[in-house]
């Protein structure tokens, strides 16, 4: 009898975690609040969701309040200025998160190294969801890199006399071939840098 009396209070225990585990708090187009464990279909700006907290590790998840991503209170700062921006600011919010996890500055269990690991949880979430879309800036990168490695090389056998040594057609032939040149780099050097800076460094 002592048995099943602990057996009892453990199935409510349990039950109670699942049933508080993903609670939301809305509030409606007339201002009243809701409590459910589904968030509404449709969202609005008046009508935000939120994901309720009810154990220490749903505090640690990313979590979307008001158009922004949240790990505990730590908000997320991301560029949404375009798609690589975007990806980048993902990478890089991991990276640095990482950095400060291994910097030994973090406190054990503290709140603050939780918000770091749900911070690096986070950019390796959104990158596998962008993994189609990286695999073709990848391909887009291999493709600059040798643009870019073609260039120099052309430039560097061809353009590399110093101008003040020549004159006539000489002159103008070197100046033609650093302008070819530099217009090549030119027109892709933003695209370039922007995917040097996504794929320089793994997370």
């Amino acid at each position: 009898m002592k048995h099943l009396f602990y057996l009892l209070v453990l199935i409510c225990i349990i039950t109670t975690e699942k049933s508080y585990s993903g609670l939301y708090k809305w509030t409606d187009k007339n201002g009243v609040t809701h409590f459910t464990q589904t968030p509404p279909s449709n969202q609005s700006p008046k009508n935000q969701t939120q994901e309720l907290d009810y154990n220490s590790s749903s505090r640690f998840r990313a979590r979307k309040i008001n158009g922004y991503y949240y790990c505990g209170s730590s908000p997320i700062s991301l560029n949404r200025s375009s798609s690589i921006d975007y990806l980048i600011s993902v990478k890089r919010a991991g990276l640095v998160a990482k950095e400060n996890l291994n910097s030994n500055q973090t406190t054990k269990n503290s709140d603050y190294e939780e918000e770091l690991k749900c911070i690096v949880n986070f950019s390796k979430s959104q990158l596998r969801k962008k993994e189609n879309e990286i695999n073709q800036l990848k391909k887009r990168y291999k493709e600059l890199l040798t643009i870019n490695n073609r260039t120099s090389s052309y430039k560097k056998q061809h353009c590399n006399k110093e101008k003040g040594t020549l004159s006539g057609q000489e002159a103008q032939d070197w100046m033609n071939c650093y302008k070819k040149t530099n217009r090549e780099k030119n027109n892709s050097s933003n695209e370039f840098k922007k995917l040097k800076k996504l794929f320089s460094s793994d997370l």
